[in-house]
């Protein structure tokens, strides 16, 4: 593919899947956003949880300690995202600057 002048590598992938939707009930159309819903939420969340909290590398497995700590990752996401962030990452390099701001967090009521 030719983009801007530039060469770009271009791939194309088949995925196979079984479902016990009824073929007369369904469209292609349908399984694909049901499809792309799943990918959503994986992208979406778990993808955010992972890249900048390093979910995926962390070594907290042990018992209950996973669960806790995804727990409080959803928190730090939900605080993020109430003090106005968009970027989560961005959000907490800012608040590690701003340690009161953060512990303000904690004791702010949310709005809707």
């Amino acid at each position: 593919m030719l983009r801007s002048g530039r060469c770009y590598r271009t791939s194309n992938e088949v995925e196979l899947g079984i479902t016990s939707l009824a073929r007369t009930n369904t469209t292609p159309a349908r399984l694909l956003k049901i499809r792309r819903a799943h990918w959503g939420i994986e992208t979406g969340l778990h993808g955010r949880r992972d890249v900048t909290f390093h979910e995926d590398a962390t070594r907290m497995t042990v018992g209950e300690t996973g669960k806790v700590m995804a727990s409080i990752n959803n928190l730090v996401i939900a605080l993020t995202r109430q003090a106005k962030f968009k970027n989560t990452a961005q959000a907490r390099r800012w608040f590690a600057a701003h340690i009161s701001e953060a512990f303000s967090l904690l004791t702010t009521l949310f709005t809707s």
